[in-house]
């Protein structure tokens, strides 16, 4: 995995997600590092060039777009987009959203 730019690890990302969501499971950076075959600290350093953020933190970031995209769509449960959104769990996933957005997701999506 050789990532330049920052669009080609958010799709890297993306991927990573996907991942996560098709077998029910938490993101994790440490995972994250396996998934894109790069060595943890190579993976700061990266994520620290194009980001200037922790590995951890560029995921969280991408986990919440996502969320907030997917919260649009009413048809989509809220528990649904905390799992597509690569949360473990419902509560992990309103805790971070709230501190991301300052509201609920359920408040989020009727504004």
């Amino acid at each position: 995995m050789n990532c330049r730019t920052r669009e080609e690890l958010e799709t890297r990302i993306a991927d990573y997600l996907l991942f996560c969501y098709r077998g029910r499971s938490a993101a994790r950076a440490g995972e994250l590092s396996s998934f894109l075959m790069i060595d943890r600290h190579a993976l700061s350093r990266l994520a620290k060039r194009l980001f200037n953020l922790t590995p951890k933190a560029v995921l969280t970031n991408m986990q919440l777009v996502l969320a907030a995209r997917l919260l649009r769509d009413p048809t989509i449960a809220i528990d649904e987009v905390a799992a597509r959104a690569g949360f473990g769990v419902r509560r992990s996933f309103d805790r971070a959203f709230k501190n991301r957005f300052s509201c609920s997701p359920e408040a989020f999506r009727q504004a």
